[in-house]
């Protein structure tokens, strides 16, 4: 453990929770490639490779991770996503490969950043459960409120919600520079054959259930709002927004809650799912509310699961966040040709099928975690 910090640095490290969440740009993104002629299927690709290169940057980091320290890591993931943003502000609609290479940067600056204010909130901090359910809420209001006044500046100059992300990581860089130690923690690894089995089985939740809602949110869903049904600048805010408020309210309040309510958690994403069979903007809502319940809690749970079975957090997020980039690029990609050739609705259908693969999966884990259990026990011993 390193050193505790004091309530100066603790009150930073608040602040750059925050600010790391005030994504300005990403309720106007796909209005954005849209606007350059882009179809579902280009979007859904340009998208996914946000997600691909985060994949690959995962693997490239894990090998010289150790080698520098954590702050330097952030604020290099930080000077990544502000090129990645200045490429698309000044050559964003002139071709489509410099938006290509926009995500490409991007992806790699957030996997980058990704997991390390973890590794000093659990290195640091006295109580480092409460203080994420405390902050991931935050985080949430953070990005309703950056979201609605990005997608405000956005219709008086389309360049204004790239311009605040970039200020924003600014600030994040020397937030970093103040609040952060030098030290890094190495990571202990774990062979247990019960314990693996236990975290590859939430690695599945939260990769299956993340890249899912994170998907239709921020590719299929405002593409359906805007394309499909033409809906209007409030409403569109509005079906938007509630997914942040609700997300928001569950971090806050419902997280410790929902802990181990898994099967009360899935059967709310397969009704939330459904409602968006219908094209109208009542029963979308009440699913973007469920999303962002699900959402808010679904983090939280999933490091509090890794905490009781003893693993660094630090090491484990980084493969989280691998699971997570898989499902979600091929839920974008064959979603995205799904979407262009057959509409809407077929990727609820999509939805469904690959949640019925996360509980067929799921279910051979369990089975395998019994027979390990069975195995172990004295009396095969």
């Amino acid at each position: 453990m390193g050193i505790m910090f004091t309530k100066k640095y603790n009150q930073i490290l608040v602040l750059y929770r925050i600010l790391s969440r005030a994504y300005f740009y990403l309720p106007v993104f796909i209005i954005y490639l849209c606007s350059t002629g882009m179809n579902i299927f280009h979007i859904s690709l340009c998208m996914s490779v946000y997600c691909i290169s985060s994949l690959i940057t995962n693997e490239l980091f894990n090998l010289i991770k150790h080698r520098y320290q954590c702050k330097y890591l952030l604020i290099f993931g930080e000077l990544l996503k502000i090129t990645g943003l200045l490429i698309l502000i000044v050559n964003g609609y002139e071709n489509i490969y410099y938006i290509i290479i926009s995500q490409i940067i991007l992806g790699g600056g957030y996997i980058i950043s990704a997991g390390h204010d973890s590794t000093i909130i659990y290195s640091n901090i006295h109580n480092p459960t409460a203080f994420q359910e405390k902050t991931n809420g935050y985080m949430f209001y953070s990005l309703l409120i950056s979201g609605i006044i990005g997608y405000f500046c956005f219709q008086i100059n389309n360049k204004i919600p790239f311009i605040l992300s970039i200020i924003t990581s600014s600030i994040l860089i020397v937030a970093i520079l103040i609040c952060l130690p030098d030290k890094d923690y190495p990571a202990k690894k774990n062979n247990n054959t019960r314990k693996n089995i236990d975290k590859y089985k939430v690695f599945l939740d939260y990769s299956f259930t993340r890249g899912i809602i994170l998907g239709a949110f921020t590719t299929f869903i405002p593409y359906h709002l805007y394309i499909d049904l033409k809906t209007n600048t409030y409403y569109f805010i509005l079906i938007l927004s509630s997914y942040t408020i609700s997300g928001f309210i569950s971090s806050k309040y419902l997280s410790k809650y929902l802990l181990d309510r898994k099967l009360f958690i899935n059967i709310l994403l397969l009704i939330s799912i459904f409602g968006f069979y219908f094209d109208n903007i009542f029963p979308e809502i009440i699913s973007m509310l469920i999303f962002g319940v699900i959402s808010g809690t679904s983090r939280p749970t999933c490091l509090n699961k890794l905490k009781k079975l003893r693993l660094n957090i630090s090491h484990e997020n980084i493969s989280l966040e691998r699971f997570y980039s898989l499902v979600n690029v091929f839920f974008l990609c064959v979603g995205g040709y799904i979407y262009l050739n057959y509409g809407f609705k077929y990727i609820i259908l999509l939805s469904y099928i690959m949640m019925i693969t996360y509980y067929i999966i799921y279910l051979i884990l369990s089975k395998k975690y019994q027979t390990t259990n069975n195995l172990t026990s004295p009396q095969y011993r």
